[in-house]
């Protein structure tokens, strides 16, 4: 059990309320303490979440960037949308 009652997209989406830019790897690091049980929280998974979020206007793709080993990370922002949802339907 997780110390979050939330669904993780639902926490993953909040996470974005402070403005900051994030790709998975940041998001999976934020969250690992309150979801270290979970089975979705992955690099992959995460990226997939956010993908999704982006393609329901949620987010919007701020940067992409590739590291030394060919990996690429997409950096989003919580999109004026993905703020009205969330102080709508998740806070």
């Amino acid at each position: 059990m997780t110390k979050n009652d939330q669904p993780l997209s639902y926490t993953i989406i909040k996470l974005f309320t402070d403005g900051k830019s994030r790709c998975a790897q940041d998001v999976v690091e934020a969250l690992e303490d309150d979801y270290r049980d979970s089975k979705m929280l992955t690099v992959k998974d995460v990226d997939e979440m956010l993908a999704t979020a982006k393609e329901n206007g949620l987010l919007v793709e701020i940067d992409a960037l590739m590291d030394g080993k060919m990996n690429l990370s997409i950096y989003y922002q919580l999109s004026d949308y993905g703020r009205e949802m969330v102080e709508r339907y998740i806070q």
